[in-house]
């Protein structure tokens, strides 16, 4: 049995009388074929149109369509106040207060001319063109009787408040300066369609002016200041009176209306000066008389007392200022006169000819700098020098000598030859002329012919001289020794050389083993040197033929006796036949031979090991059979038994490997384990909704198979049979897994009313139900769900409608309710209740302002929704008449209109 079907269309819910007529498709969105009663569209009157489906077996339902046929209306706008010249445009709302969109022509509104505006709604509104007329105001340049000039300090006039045209405004700034002359800026009252204009104001200003006063020295009469200007304005001074110790500013303020400012004036008080001169302290007696200057350094002329410097006497000189002007005082000078002394140095002791010079003292033990000639020392020759002091030093010439004493050679007497290793002679510290010094070497060798350097003393006149001390040294000698055959007895060494020398050798005894080098060191006092003597060792060393490795356990070979060189001997041990081992042979006596050594290595029986390791396991039924490798990875051969798998055999089988002849290895087994197939269970899916979320298919089943699905994602659009394949090598086989999909709604045809300014009246009603399976239930806002189709008395905001089927399918749809935003044109304040104010609830008023009909502001309101009751900014009640708003909203637009008040 099908479920009805309600078929769906199309179709406008109204259209604009005499205007375009809409085609009725005889065939509905979801399939149904049918006619219409009536068949076509009048577009004069509403009319419902009822559809009829053609047959049965379409399983659809009549339905009906009502189209309502729209009067077409004139768009109206609140009207726009008149504007001033320039001023900002009032913006052209592109919907109308009955909510009509279109544009305008011209777009915008001039602000230089008056004009009417065509409004031409957008095509569909079931709307006709209409008109607005926008007065645009000339702007007058206010003007005023001009002020006359303000005296310096007295009541300035006051700015009129209205110009002589009648036009009100503010000044800036505000009130009139009685001190500086300036600009003043009229500003209109808003919307008065007047200009800014400016008014000049003149201060008159007298500056008094004084004679100029000098500075004065300190301490001195002070000028007096005086109580009327040059140019007659008459004052007082702060200070009074001048002060003669301290400099200091003196402001004169001009008594009142005199037009005159206030004036300082600076007076200087120069302090004393002390007069400074650059005069020595003191002169050399009979020396250069220096001159007395009569201007100091600081500028101050006068006169000295006595005139002129006495050069034999120490005198104090007076010195007095030419005049007062100078503010100098008098001062006075002692100059010195000092007697002329000798200077005195310590005296330079002798030096050695060509020794460093001495240095000559510029400056004297009781202090005189100076020069000498000759000016330095000389180190040849024995001289006198002398000091001239620097000028002005009060002091005389004097003499200084230096004597220079020739250079000695030391002398010795020979040291004798020194014989090899005996006690060598010691090295005279004093020469035969009496010199005493140091030698380098400081001590006389024994081993080695050497020259000795002698370096005197200073201060000696000795010069460096050297010694030369040689050594007698004798060479031991002895008769070569034969070559001593390997383990033989070994000869004597002689311990007196063939030339008479006795001594002993190291290493004792000699070697029959090792080839030695061996040492003669010569007995005390023969002045010998050390010898040496080579015996080297005539050695055979035995050969053998190698001996292969053998098998662990396997007969061992036995070692011959005599080497392929011909060396016979004996072998520490027979070879052992279980392990590695290292054997030593030992030769006969009297072969000259050494003993060897022979490894024979014993390989041990391995594990022959295979890729597939000792035991595996395998799914019953595999067809094919795999035979096992005859080769091991550590290169064992061999052959197995059973020699291929049967994976037929539930349960565990052992096949075994034998490794063939020689390969030094031990049998070893593979352990194989067949498994049964099983198959993969998995929990059913319940039936879904179409539409709804996917459910994931799982890749392990409930008894632990891991694999694949196909398809691998769910559809939720049809029902389908999924098929899950296991993964190879879990002995598992291929299942299946049905979805079953449901339809689900689809989609809701829903009539819905807007509400007037933020009202409780919306209201949602839904007509019927694409797709899905019967009867339905309905939910608002997700409460709970009914068989409820219309829901009344809404607020504006959105709504969520949702519909579920008998399956359980659910589908959910976002309506909205919008607010018409209705400016009225007209309220009553007299209390009763109605329209008492400019209801504007749910317009999303950001900022309204309330004019009068000359454009003057009586009241205004932020975050607006009702609150003006046609009252002023300060709750006075307006008369009855028409007044202007002008409203911006939250969303930018602005709108304007007209009210009137009718109480």
């Amino acid at each position: 049995v099908n479920p009805s079907i309600t078929p769906s269309f199309t179709l406008p819910t109204s259209i604009c009388q005499n205007g375009a007529i809409p085609a009725l498709p005889t065939t509905s969105s979801n399939g149904i074929t049918g006619t219409w009663n009536p068949s076509i569209v009048n577009n004069t009157t509403t009319t419902t149109y009822q559809f009829t489906p053609n047959n049965a077996s379409q399983c659809g339902i009549p339905v009906s369509r009502t189209i309502t046929v729209n009067p077409n209306l004139t768009p109206t706008f609140n009207a726009i106040a008149p504007i001033c010249e320039n001023a900002t445009e009032p913006t052209l709302q592109t919907t109308s207060n009955n909510g009509f969109t279109g544009t305008w022509n011209p777009s915008t509104v001039s602000n230089t001319t008056s004009g009417t505006y065509t409004f031409t709604p957008t095509s569909g509104q079931c709307a006709t063109n209409t008109t607005l007329n926008v007065t645009v105001n000339p702007n007058v340049t206010p003007t005023f009787d001009p002020i006359p000039n303000v005296c310096y300090l007295t009541t300035p006039p006051s700015l009129p408040s209205t110009s002589l045209e009648g036009i009100t405004g503010t000044w800036n700034p505000l009130t009139i300066s009685n001190t500086a002359s300036g600009t003043y800026t009229f500003t209109p009252t808003a919307g008065l369609c007047a200009l800014a204009t400016t008014l000049n104001v003149t201060v008159t200003i007298i500056t008094p002016t004084f004679d100029t006063i000098n500075p004065i020295c300190s301490g001195t009469t002070a000028p007096t200041l005086a109580p009327t200007s040059i140019n007659g304005i008459s004052g007082n001074w702060n200070p009074s009176s001048i002060s003669n110790t301290t400099s200091g500013s003196y402001t004169f303020t001009p008594n009142a209306n005199q037009c005159a400012t206030t004036l300082t004036i600076s007076v200087t008080v120069n302090p004393s000066i002390t007069p400074s001169f650059t005069l020595p302290t003191s002169i050399c007696q009979n020396g250069a008389i220096p001159a007395l200057p009569t201007t100091s350094s600081n500028g101050i002329t006068g006169t000295w007392n006595p005139s002129i410097v006495n050069n034999t006497t120490t005198t104090t000189y007076q010195f007095t200022p030419n005049n007062a002007s100078q503010c100098g005082i008098p001062v006075s000078r002692t100059i010195t006169v000092n007697p002329n002394l000798t200077p005195t140095f310590n005296a330079i002791a002798p030096i050695c000819e060509n020794a460093t010079e001495p240095t000559l003292q510029t400056t004297s033990n009781n202090g005189f700098t100076g020069t000498w000639n000759p000016s330095t020392v000389s180190n040849t020759t024995s001289g006198t020098y002398t000091f001239t002091p620097t000028s002005g030093q009060c002091a005389t010439n004097t003499t200084l000598n230096v004597t220079v004493n020739p250079n000695v050679t030391p002398t010795f007497d020979p040291i004798p030859n020194v014989c090899y290793l005996t006690t060598p002679p010691s090295l005279p510290s004093t020469s035969l002329e009496g010199i005493t010094g140091t030698w380098n070497p400081a001590t006389v060798s024994n081993t080695t012919p050497t020259l000795y350097t002698f370096t005197p003393d200073a201060n000696q006149c000795g010069i460096v001289t050297t010694l030369q001390i040689n050594i007698n040294v004798i060479n031991p000698t002895f008769t070569a020794v034969a070559d001593v055959c390997f383990g033989s007895t070994p000869p004597t060494l002689p311990t007196t050389s063939t030339n008479g020398i006795t001594g002993t050798w190291n290493p004792l005894p000699v070697s029959n083993t090792t080839p030695t080098l061996y040492t003669f060191t010569p007995d005390a006092n023969q002045c010998a040197t050390t010898a040496t003597l080579q015996i080297n060792i005539n050695s055979i060393t035995p050969t053998f033929a190698t001996v292969n490795p053998i098998c662990e356990g396997s007969t061992a070979p036995i070692l011959p006796t005599t080497s392929l060189n011909n060396i016979t001997g004996t072998w520490n041990a027979l070879v052992d036949n279980t392990a590695t081992g290292t054997y030593t042979f030992t030769p006969d006596a009297n072969q000259c031979a050494t003993t060897v050594s022979l490894t024979v290595v014993v390989n041990t029986k391995v594990v022959p090991l295979f890729t597939f390791g000792t035991s595996g396991t395998g799914c019953q039924g595999v067809s094919s059979q795999v035979l096992i490798t005859q080769i091991s990875t550590n290169g064992i051969t061999g052959t197995w038994s059973p020699n291929t798998l049967d994976y037929s055999i539930l349960g565990s089988t052992i096949y075994t490997f034998t490794p063939n002849a020689g390969e030094c290895a031990v049998s070893s087994t593979f352990s194989l384990f067949i498994n049964p197939n099983i198959s993969p269970t998995f929990n059913a899916i319940a039936p879904l909704c179409s539409g709804s979320l996917r459910p994931i298919l799982p890749l392990t089943s409930l008894n632990g198979y891991t694999g694949t699905w196909n398809p691998e994602i769910v559809s939720t659009s049809s029902s389908a049979i999924y098929t899950f394949t296991p993964t190879s090598g879990q002995c598992a086989t291929a299942t299946t897994l049905t979805v079953t999909i449901n339809p689900s709604p689809t989609d809701l045809a829903i009539i819905v009313s807007n509400v007037l300014n933020q009202t409780a009246q919306g209201v949602i009603e839904i007509t019927s139900v694409t797709s899905g399976v019967a009867p339905f239930q309905y939910s608002i806002n997700n409460g709970s769900f009914s068989n409820t189709t219309s829901y009344t008395n809404l607020l504006p905001g959105d709504y969520i409608i949702s519909v579920k089927d008998a399956n359980g399918c659910k589908y959910d749809e976002t309506v909205t309710i919008e607010t018409t935003c209705i400016f009225p044109n007209g309220i009553s304040p007299n209390g009763d209740g109605k329209n008492d104010t400019f209801n504007l609830n749910g317009c999303n008023v950001k900022f309204i302002s309330f004019f009068n009909r000359y454009g003057m502001k009586i009241n205004s309101f932020s975050n607006y929704t009702s609150q003006w009751d046609g009252t002023t900014s300060d709750a006075k009640n307006l008369p009855d008449g028409t007044y202007f708003y002008s409203a911006e909203l939250t969303d930018g637009n602005v709108k304007t209109g007209w009210v009137y008040i009718a109480r």
